[in-house]
Formats: structure tokens, sequence, C-alpha cells
């Protein structure tokens, strides 16, 4: 799955806490963050800020059920 382009990342990243599992970003040169982790969601925010890599990554949560409360920040792109 891929975030849509106009979505709001602080949205999007206060739905993720409420995930029962992990969600993680993995950008296109073989980074992960762990998208549950303070840290992780400061480096992701800069990234946001800073370039246009973060609609090239990917998000993956651990448990599917998790999918349902991120649906409308997510696309699936069958083509990349």
């Amino acid at each position: 799955m891929y975030l849509k382009d106009d979505v709001n990342i602080s949205d999007f990243l206060a739905s993720v806490i409420k995930c029962q599992e992990a969600v993680f970003f993995y950008s296109q040169n073989g980074d992960t963050l762990n998208l549950n982790s303070i840290l992780s969601q400061y480096f992701f925010m800069t990234l946001v800020a800073e370039s246009d890599t973060w609609k090239k990554g990917r998000i993956h949560c651990q448990l599917d059920e998790d999918y349902e409360l991120l649906k409308e920040y997510l696309y699936k792109n069958d083509s990349v």
C-alpha cells in the first residue's frame, strides 16, 4: 500500500497510533521505519517535509485489520 498524495500526515500518524500492531514505512532505498515509534515518526515527518521520496515508499501493517484504520490514507498500486 502507498500513501495518497493529498494525505494529511499528522492525521495519518495519529491513526497509526491506534493500530494494534506495528505499521512500517519502507522507502524505495530500502530503509525501514516503524511508524509506531515516536523517533521514526520524527524521521518520517522530516522526510515528508524535505522531499517527495515518501510518495514512493510502501506502508505495511503487521496486522491486516489495521489497514481498515488507515484505509482513507492509503491506496494500492500494483504497477510499482
